[in-house]
């Protein structure tokens, strides 16, 4: 298998839209994600463009390396622990390359996380609003919260935790993306990204998090996201035509109203991640009963 760097990959390229990924592994033992940008890709001189092209192509990269590498900085400081940043950026050929950490995931879908204990539904929803804190804490907007870039993991004592990875939509709050370098996830976007799509300007902050953040909530937390109406596809689309999303009756009174402030179609009006964990932080109570375990959340 061909080796980059000193990252030799253990099978083929998987596509993920602008860039690709792939396992591998060091001579140490270790083993990695990878992924390939595929733009911009840096040209050397003498390839047969224009001096014009080559300093274009050149500018390019020096600015793509330089915001990535502030980006990556901020989340590496963010990491406490469940926060899976990139420990390798470099430049190999004409390709840049981002490397992180291979966590293994438990056999355990986000819809099954339902079915476990309360204490340990409500302990999952703290790690992972404790990681969304970090990183907002360091002026980052993940931007793609979704299942699939959380790992929920076995811990040595055969518990269960979560990682939060894969931070390619992810920006500096004060440098918001705009029109065709905004990413999302339909399902998970929030409503000020789909006005932001749409050309008219509206600030991008760590509060489209949160709006994701609430669906993540109710998936983990009842094993099924919102219902949505059948004139509708996705909870931003519901919010944005100004009803209200329907959130399960299963959901703890306390919990409900939370989630509910969360999926608020005003970003300001949307608690922010230290506000909604100190509320898990202060409610979460593992040697009560259920049915004490959440009350509503004091106002704001």
């Amino acid at each position: 298998m061909k080796v980059i760097k000193n990252y030799q990959l253990t099978s083929s390229w998987r596509a993920t839209g602008t860039a690709q990924w792939n396992h591998a592994v060091t001579k140490d033992g270790k083993e990695w994600f990878i992924k390939q940008f595929l733009k911009p890709t840096y040209v050397e001189p003498g390839e047969g463009i224009t001096e014009s092209l080559l300093r274009v192509s050149h500018e390019r990269c020096a600015a793509f390396r330089k915001e990535k590498e502030m980006l990556y900085s901020r989340i590496r400081a963010a990491d406490t622990g469940n926060v899976v940043g990139v420990t390798d950026f470099f430049l190999h050929g004409s390709h840049f390359y981002a490397v992180s950490p291979w966590v293994p995931a438990a056999d355990i879908k986000a819809e099954q996380v339902a079915s476990l204990p309360e204490s340990e539904r409500l302990l999952l929803l703290r790690i992972l609003c404790h990681c969304v804190k970090s990183i907002h804490g360091h002026g980052v907007v993940h931007a793609d919260l979704k299942p699939d870039n959380i790992i929920i993991k076995q811990t040595a004592t055969g518990g269960l935790t979560m990682k939060l990875i894969d931070f390619e939509a992810s920006f500096p709050e004060e440098f918001p993306p705009d029109g065709e370098h905004i990413v999302f996830d339909a399902v998970f976007v929030a409503p000020e990204t789909l006005i932001s799509l749409a050309g008219e300007p509206f600030p991008l902050s760590t509060k489209l998090d949160i709006f994701a953040l609430g669906l993540l909530f109710h998936l983990y937390y009842t094993g099924a996201l919102p219902q949505i109406p059948s004139d509708c596809q996705y909870a931003a689309e519901v919010a944005l035509k100004g009803r209200e999303i329907q959130l399960s009756s299963t959901l703890p009174e306390g919990l409900k109203t939370l989630i509910e402030r969360m999926l608020n179609v005003d970003p300001d009006e949307r608690p922010d991640s230290a506000e909604v964990f100190e509320y898990l932080r202060l409610k979460i109570d593992t040697s009560s009963n259920s049915s004490s375990l959440l009350l509503p959340p004091p106002p704001l």
